[in-house]
């Protein structure tokens, strides 16, 4: 691999791998954060235990009340989240309405609409996809756009006017193939149970504060004339009570006499017990009101700021861990753009737009906030903080891409080996003599035909009759240049798509006319079928038949070049890949074949990687790589995902 290169597949599966322990994290920290609440909560409890002598935190007896907190706290969560999930689950449509986003009419005849609506069309068929419902926000200028929903059913794609008016095709191409890498990979469904999860974790930050939070101050005279507080109103009650008590209680005049003579002789004691327990009484006012109640509010109050610490620690760290998932999630569909436009310069393009435009992404509609992650850049503009921000820099993300590594190999090839559309023909013009240039799909569908008569006649009636003639001279050439063939692929796909579409169907007529697929059929098909439709991701069959797969595909590579010693360069592969190396060529089966790519297509990156390694050490067993073995590399790399390197 060369210096600078970026992996896609290496890059997929650290995303993926990150992602993975970023969630768990994030799942841990809630029964976490509930336990550590319900100690909180209970501590008090333990304190106040007065059957302790030292009145300190006896755990074991409040084991079990502290587990029936924790759990109530983690319910109270879950229910927090539950219902910020219920929110969120209207649907793609529902929420693009809820954000004043307007649907595209299918049927639009305004160019940028009409051009937005093909370039989804087309990515969505290079992606796999079903065709995405289209809106638009008129009156937001930045350049963003966003994959938004919950199931592949009822996702939508919402893009800015500001993208439709500032971005070149190719650059919409390059947005539309992001959103649709969230979408590939499930990410608008994740994404709302991590803006669910953490709307619970926020919770008890959010309300404690309001508890803490000290109370409104009463306006006296907001009540009116002859109108007073409540707490007035009972202070003035109590002392009318008291005003009225000793009148309702008083003796008469005789009894107040024999009392006198009655006490007259222990009337001074008396009178020192009184005084001694008005002291006492001032002196545990005095302690109560100057030194009790002032320290425990202070602890009420510490406590309280601790507990609001610590739901804030836990908002905060919750908040991270959600932004750290978006970011891996941002940079796997960079790399899943790349994949499925194969034009990484585009890329490149939109991340130098979005940095040079006035507005940039940001967005003004104050709903968008709370979906900030979603969209392809951050809707404030430059985010602050790294370790809070939802999305990598756009340094770090134009960095990733790597243009330079990726010369020849996109739909931006290089000078030294492009071969221009209009000259693409021109060696089998030469040959031929009968027209020049003729269109490259009529040049491939002349290479499937060549020298087989059933197949020319298979499609010859079906052309039109000024090309009939070009076909029937192209068709009666020998086998296909395979160099030529790669050199076509620009061309091939700047061809309308109605005329990709027709080719595919001519090449199937072809191949099915005669009732036999040899090498050469089956590697032009499925050069020309990937190149224009890349297959499906599948499930994972399992390593059991990647094993024997990588057998076929190697052994395939092998024979391909008319190697002498294909044995020896096919084993050669299998040892680079760690497996025993076989006794004969494994036998041609291209079902299986095809079988064998779509299963390998779901392997790990790093498996994937492995595989493209060893076919160039069997393609380079005899120090020499034949055309037809560097088409069925280029094959195998877009049929793994990946880029196809020269």
């Amino acid at each position: 691999m060369r210096r600078g290169t970026m992996d896609i597949f290496a890059a997929q599966d650290q995303a993926r791998r990150t992602t993975q322990k970023l969630v768990v994290l994030q799942m841990f920290l809630v029964p976490l954060f509930a336990a550590v609440i319900a100690i909180f909560l209970l501590a008090p409890m333990g304190w106040l235990d007065v059957t302790q002598p030292e009145m300190s935190f006896a755990f074991s007896h409040y084991f079990w009340l502290w587990l029936a907190g924790t759990v109530l706290v983690s319910g109270l969560l879950a229910g927090v989240a539950f219902s910020r999930w219920r929110q969120l689950q209207a649907g793609g449509k529902a929420i693009a309405r809820r954000l004043s986003a307007r649907m595209i009419d299918p049927q639009t005849q305004a160019f940028s609409e009409r051009q937005i609506l093909n370039v989804v069309e087309e990515m969505c068929i290079a992606a796999t996809l079903p065709t995405l419902p289209v809106y638009v926000l008129d009156r937001e200028y930045g350049i963003n756009a966003a994959a938004i929903g919950w199931e592949m059913e009822d996702v939508v794609l919402i893009i800015s006017a500001g993208c439709l008016d500032a971005c070149t095709r190719d650059e919409m191409q390059a947005i539309v193939a992001h959103e649709l890498g969230h979408v590939w990979h499930g990410d608008p469904g994740l994404k709302v149970r991590l803006v669910a999860l953490v709307a619970g974790m926020m919770f008890f930050s959010h309300h404690l504060s309001k508890v803490l939070a000290p109370p409104p101050e009463i306006d006296q005279g907001s009540n009116g004339p002859g109108q007073g507080t409540l707490q007035e109103k009972t202070r003035e009650a109590e002392l009318a009570k008291s005003r009225r008590a000793p009148l309702r209680h008083l003796p008469s005049s005789a009894a107040l006499d024999g009392f006198q003579e009655e006490t007259s002789a222990d009337g001074g004691r008396r009178k020192r017990r009184r005084v001694q327990r008005q002291e006492n009484h001032e002196h545990t006012n005095f302690v109560d009101r100057f030194v009790v109640r002032p320290l425990l509010i202070i602890v009420v109050v510490v406590y309280g700021m601790l507990l609001v610490m610590v739901a804030s620690l836990a908002a905060v760290f919750s908040r991270c861990l959600q932004a750290a998932v978006s970011r891996q999630r941002e940079f796997l569909a960079d790399a899943s753009a790349l994949q499925f436009t194969r034009n990484p310069a585009a890329m490149a393009r939109v991340f130098d737009h979005i940095h040079q435009h006035p507005m940039g992404s940001r967005m003004e509609n104050p709903a968008l906030r709370q979906f900030n992650c979603v969209f392809l850049a951050p809707i404030y503009g430059q985010e602050g903080l790294l370790w809070m921000a939802s999305h990598p820099s756009i340094s770090q993300r134009r960095a990733r891409l790597r243009l330079d590594a990726y010369a020849g190999t996109s739909r931006e090839v290089s000078p030294a080996k492009a071969v221009p559309a209009q000259q693409v023909s021109a060696p089998v013009s030469m040959e031929s003599q009968v027209c020049a240039r003729p269109p490259v799909d009529l040049l491939l569908l002349a290479m499937c035909c060549r020298g087989q008569e059933e197949a020319i006649q298979a499609v010859h009636h079906d052309l039109a009759a000024e090309q009939q003639g070009q076909f029937a001279e192209l068709a009666a050439k020998g086998r296909p240049d395979w160099a030529q063939v790669l050199g076509m692929r620009p061309a091939l796909m700047a061809l309308p798509e109605p005329r990709q579409r027709q080719l595919l169907r001519y090449l199937e007529r072809a191949v099915q006319a005669d009732g036999r697929l040899d090498f050469g059929e089956w590697l032009l098909t499925r050069l020309v079928s990937n190149w224009l439709c890349p297959p499906r991701l599948d499930r994972d069959p399992g390593r059991t038949s990647r094993h024997q797969g990588a057998i076929r595909l190697l052994g395939l590579l092998a024979r391909s070049g008319g190697k002498q010693q294909a044995a020896g360069a096919l084993n050669a592969g299998l040892v680079y890949m760690d497996m025993e190396p076989v006794a004969g060529m494994p036998a041609h089966d291209f079902q299986l074949i095809d079988e064998d790519l779509r299963a390998w297509r779901a392997a790990p990156g790093s498996e994937r990687r492995r595989l493209m390694e060893a076919a160039k050490c069997t393609a380079y067993y005899d120090g020499h790589l034949a055309g037809s073995e560097k088409a069925v590399i280029h094959l195998f790399a877009i049929a793994l995902g990946g880029q196809a390197r020269d």
